[in-house]
């Protein structure tokens, strides 16, 4: 059965009653989190690459500046998917009517089926993911 638009926002306008602090409350932190992540690898590629050209030279300060570029990417990119099966886990409490809050944003990394990681004795280490 397909259900209208209307239909549609209506349950979510019922699903979100009362938790619309705790919806913005966890986008915001999401999102000033990864500002601040970018902030600060972005002046530590800018400041690396500053000394790298004082000390090396331009080309070797330009090189260090572009891998630092491409590091700061990736750990962005490794950092958001760190904290995006949180912050689906709570959209998708709030949708099936059970508790939510701004602590489910880590729920990635309390849950061994989340991204994490274990060592034991003799079997070594595993990255979950």
């Amino acid at each position: 059965m397909h259900k209208s638009r209307k239909e549609l926002k209506l349950q979510a306008r019922r699903a979100l009653l009362g938790r619309y602090p705790a919806a913005v409350g966890i986008t915001f932190v999401a999102v000033c989190s990864m500002l601040a992540m970018l902030v600060v690898l972005f002046l530590g590629t800018l400041l690396l690459g500053g000394a790298m050209m004082n000390v090396m030279g331009e080309d070797v300060g330009a090189v260090a500046m572009l891998v630092g570029f491409y590091l700061d990417c990736m750990l962005l990119t490794l950092f958001y998917a760190m904290l995006f099966p949180g912050i689906s886990r709570f959209y998708l409490n709030i949708c099936q009517g059970r508790p939510a809050g701004v602590g489910d944003l880590l729920w990635g990394f309390r849950y061994r089926n989340g991204i994490g990681a274990s060592c034991r004795r003799g079997a070594g280490c595993r990255l979950h993911l």
